[in-house]
């Protein structure tokens, strides 16, 4: 069943120096992964409205995976690994794994 990994990263450092390599290189190992770590983009946007509780600003992207494993696993893997030291260099992000097979009561 489906997996929904769910971020929202904030920029706290725009290093001219830095910034726009390494997020670069971060961007990039996304788009070459398809193969082997299967997702797709649902939603990717900036600053969403905030109907409940302390409005955070940021970029937020939803992406669907096969399963909670597939995405721990891209999450895991040594080459994520390395992009996400660079994107750690200029954000603060918080990642949430999604299990979408969990549909008990509200």
């Amino acid at each position: 069943m489906p997996a929904y990994w769910i971020a929202r990263s904030r920029i706290t450092n725009e290093n001219p120096e830095t910034f726009e390599e390494d997020m670069g290189r971060y961007a990039q190992f996304f788009h070459g992964i398809k193969d082997k770590y299967p997702y797709s983009t649902l939603a990717r946007g900036i600053d969403g409205i905030t109907l409940e509780g302390e409005k955070r600003d940021g970029h937020y992207y939803i992406h669907e995976f096969p399963s909670v494993e597939a995405a721990q696993e891209l999450y895991n893997s040594a080459g994520y690994q390395e992009v996400l030291a660079l994107r750690q260099r200029h954000t603060e992000t918080e990642i949430v794994i999604v299990d979408a097979t969990d549909t008990g009561t509200v």
